[in-house]
């Protein structure tokens, strides 16, 4: 499995959110329909066990695309420590 190898990241928001970020853009097939924000509840419950496999979460909800970075890159600093077996903050 790729968590293996990889540090993978996966960012959630509840569907109204994901619907109103996606609205404006015209090249998501799958939401160019008049009931956009049902699928996208009914494609999270049918990832949610992909999702729930992945080891890091962060909620974006309220989070602009810099702070989401910066989260990212907060948990690749504590992974890697923890790796090493470098508990400290520092």
């Amino acid at each position: 499995m790729v968590f293996r190898s990889a540090l993978v990241f996966c960012l959630k928001a509840e569907p109204g959110i994901i619907y109103k970020r996606l609205s404006s853009y015209n090249n998501r097939p799958l939401l160019s329909g008049a009931n956009s924000l049902e699928l996208i509840t009914l494609l999270l419950r049918a990832r949610e066990s992909a999702y729930n496999a992945c080891p890091f979460h962060i909620d974006t909800t309220g989070l602009t695309p810099a702070e989401v970075a910066q989260n990212i890159v907060r948990l690749y600093k504590l992974e890697k420590m923890r790796e090493s077996g470098n508990d400290d903050d520092n």
